[in-house]
């Protein structure tokens, strides 16, 4: 029942009716509620069966990880929910909350969900902002990756999937400040730009000059101007 519910909702980007759940499920209209008290509730259980199976994804040691790493996992992860569960996300929206009022509180707990995500992911550069560029920081990441968001780069600019998920990439990284890890890579590749230029300029001052051959002319032998 709950694929049902969620099956009507993609295709007719609206909620459905109990009645139109039981001929998709092909049952009586009774047996969905003898499973869920009300419409209600079956409506907050698809919701929490979407959280379920995609936007709570296991992040593993990623956290850990270097910084390109961590934002290829955590766009592509992003991307993936925004793909699959946008045209919900936009029928929830416009649902009165009088139907629904539970989704209001879902719909937040997926926003406080991405949120965390963010701050989890991006630990290690956001922790060395103050707190107020840090905040800010959060709030751009999450209005950045927001479903519309995704919507407009696939829909409105008709870029494909991983077009859109390379300019959130490269966006990401703009956003967050230098990590310490990208701060010792630069470093380090401008300690070797300078010796690279300092031993060039050695080996130039120290090369030999050409060792030229003088060919002196043999001097005519007197007796050959003899006839």
């Amino acid at each position: 029942m709950i694929e049902a519910f969620l099956d009507l909702l993609r295709q007719n980007q609206t909620v459905p009716t109990s009645r139109e759940v039981a001929a998709r499920v092909g049952c009586s209209k009774r047996l969905v509620f003898e499973r869920f008290a009300d419409f209600r509730e079956l409506a907050v259980a698809s919701f929490d069966h979407v959280l379920a199976l995609g936007l709570s994804t296991p992040v593993g040691d990623m956290p850990s990880r270097d910084r390109r790493v961590r934002i290829d996992f955590q766009v592509r992860v992003r991307a993936t929910n925004c793909e699959r569960w946008l045209p919900l996300w936009r029928v929830l929206l416009r649902t009165p909350a009088s139907r629904v009022e539970d989704l209001a509180t879902r719909m937040n707990l997926v926003r406080q969900m991405t949120r965390a995500r963010i701050e989890l992911m991006y630990a290690t550069e956001l922790d060395s902002l103050p707190v107020e560029s840090r905040e800010i920081t959060v709030i751009t990441l999450e209005a950045l990756m927001d479903y519309e968001a995704w919507g407009r780069l696939r829909e409105h600019y008709g870029r494909s999937f991983e077009d859109a998920c390379a300019i959130w990439k490269s966006a990401v990284d703009r956003i967050l400040p230098p990590s310490a890890e990208v701060s010792a890579v630069t470093e380090n590749e401008a300690v070797e730009t300078e010796a690279e230029a300092a031993i060039s300029e050695e080996a130039e001052s120290d090369e030999p000059a050409d060792e030229r051959l003088s060919v002196v002319p043999n001097e005519p032998d007197d007796s050959s101007l003899h006839c």
